[in-house]
């Protein structure tokens, strides 16, 4: 899976954009890298301690492994293993509903805002009349502003059905 991030992270490293800070697909990928580790991390804590008890020497009575073992040997290593697993779905599901509220609550009303402010930029250069060739009006002026027009409606009709699905 390690290979897989890291191979998903070079393709996808050609169409990032290359900027000073993280993208959110940048996050994304760091964030990939990390779950594993902490999933490696996990498993080689319950292989040591399954292979701490397993072991009975003296020898290596004071090593970690060891001390970890007797300080949990109430608990058996399915159990451990079952802790780990649900602790790291619980993270994943908590790392979604933080990228879904970021996207939905952050990032969309953002992008939102930049395309609102495009279409009022088209309205004002259309109102000036700076969509004219050196100052007579072309044949296609009347066609521009019918397709403009019929975005802007789409683009108000979409805002009016987005806002009766998050009101319900």
């Amino acid at each position: 899976m390690m290979l897989t991030v890291a191979a998903y992270s070079a393709v996808v490293a050609s169409f990032l954009p290359v900027v000073g800070y993280n993208t959110l697909l940048h996050n994304s990928v760091l964030c990939s890298f990390f779950c594993y580790l902490v999933i490696v991390l996990q498993v080689s804590f319950v292989g040591l301690v399954a292979s701490a008890r397993a072991d009975n020497s003296e020898e290596y009575a004071n090593d970690v492994p060891h001390r970890f073992a007797a300080l949990l040997s109430g608990v058996s290593v399915t159990d451990m293993d079952r802790v780990c697993f649900t602790l790291d779905l619980a993270a994943v599901f908590v790392a979604h509903l933080c990228l879904v509220y970021r996207v939905r609550c952050r990032i969309m009303p953002q992008e939102f805002a930049k395309h609102m402010d495009e279409l009022a930029d088209e309205r004002e250069q259309r109102d000036e009349g700076q969509g004219y060739a050196y100052g007579h009006c072309s044949d296609d002026s009347s066609n521009e502003s019918e397709e403009y027009d019929q975005r802007e409606s789409r683009t108000l009709l979409s805002e009016e059905s987005r806002s009766r699905r998050r009101s319900r």
